[in-house]
């Protein structure tokens, strides 16, 4: 019996060697795959910072949350295979998009006073139709200001008769082109239109209570020409921002995201604050969907302080409107 039994705990010990070896064998196979997928991610995640040598990299810098989650995931799947080399490279992958991210959500002190100017911008869509849900939207935000982008003529006919009292309509659209931004000012206010060609500033300058107000809709960076022309334009914003003396903001479309080295450089020249920061991540363009991104912004002088920031409901656009209340800084 005894000689039977050892040789049955033998066996029962050379069955659990060979299973655990082929466990182990499976978690190391399991781990390359995991590392084939984080290895790549990491890579993308790190070039993604380099978005002046490409304008691609500068696109994938855009899709930090997207990345963030997935490396999360890639996180997750490498725990269990206890490989160094899947567990680090998801983990730095999950470092490198989040570090972007943070700053966004930490809180930041406001003023403690009402808004002295609120500002509205919203990209409309030039083929929505809903002009009426679009005019009561501004009637009950109530802002001093708003830029509409992508305003067509149908589009400043219904807005001209909507009775939107309070403003007076400015186009920054030329007769010659389909669309531009529509500015609704309060009566008196100076108003500077710099054009909506292709290659302009496409920006209008508006003074309210002695505060400079740009708003801007550069192009959409969807080729290369596009890319380094929605740059230049980001650039003309901040060297007016540099220029002008006082309170001063740059709002509107700007076809760019928080993470994205133009709009980093914007700041940085202009001297100027995110509006976002504080806020979340705050996503206004196609908000419906998992890659939803924010690149509706205003961005202000460190004078100014944001009291409230509000993206706004569904209007037919793929953009939201984004409302922003302002007040001296404290």
């Amino acid at each position: 019996m005894a000689e039977g039994s050892r040789l049955d705990q033998t066996r029962f010990v050379d069955a659990r060697r060979r299973l655990d070896d082929g466990m182990i064998s499976v978690r190391r196979i399991l781990g390359a795959l995991v590392a084939l997928v984080a290895i790549p991610i990491a890579f993308v995640s790190a070039a993604a910072f380099a978005g002046r040598i490409d304008w691609r990299l500068d696109l994938v810098a855009n899709a930090r949350v997207q990345l963030w989650w997935v490396s999360g995931a890639v996180l997750l799947l490498a725990l269990p295979t206890r490989s160094r080399v899947a567990i680090g490279s998801a983990g730095l992958a999950v470092a490198l998009n989040l570090g972007p991210i943070v700053p966004l959500h930490l809180p930041v002190r406001s003023p403690d006073q009402p808004a002295a100017v609120q500002v509205l911008t919203f990209n409309l869509l030039s083929n929505n139709r809903r002009h009426s849900d679009v005019a009561d939207h501004i009637r009950s935000a109530g802002a001093d200001v708003v830029f509409l982008h992508e305003g067509t003529e149908v589009w400043e006919r219904a807005l001209a008769s909507a009775g939107l009292d309070g403003y007076e309509l400015v186009t920054g659209r030329d007769p010659d082109l389909i669309f531009g931004t529509i500015a609704l000012v309060p009566p008196g206010a100076t108003v500077r239109s710099f054009g909506f060609r292709l290659a302009d500033m496409r920006a209008i300058e508006v003074v309210v209570d002695g505060v400079s107000i740009l708003g801007v809709h550069p192009l959409a960076p969807v080729g290369p020409w596009e890319a380094s022309t929605r740059d230049a334009q980001l650039a003309t914003y901040a060297a007016w921002a540099a220029a002008v003396e006082g309170p001063r903001v740059v709002v509107g479309d700007f076809n760019a995201t928080p993470w994205t080295a133009p709009f980093r450089q914007l700041l940085r020249d202009g001297g100027l604050a995110n509006s976002q920061r504080g806020h979340g991540t705050s996503p206004t363009w196609e908000v419906d969907r998992w890659w939803r991104l924010p690149i509706d912004h205003l961005v202000h002088s460190p004078d100014l302080g944001v009291v409230e920031r509000v993206v706004g409901p569904d209007l037919g656009s793929d953009h939201r409107p984004l409302l922003v209340g302002l007040a001296p800084a404290g």
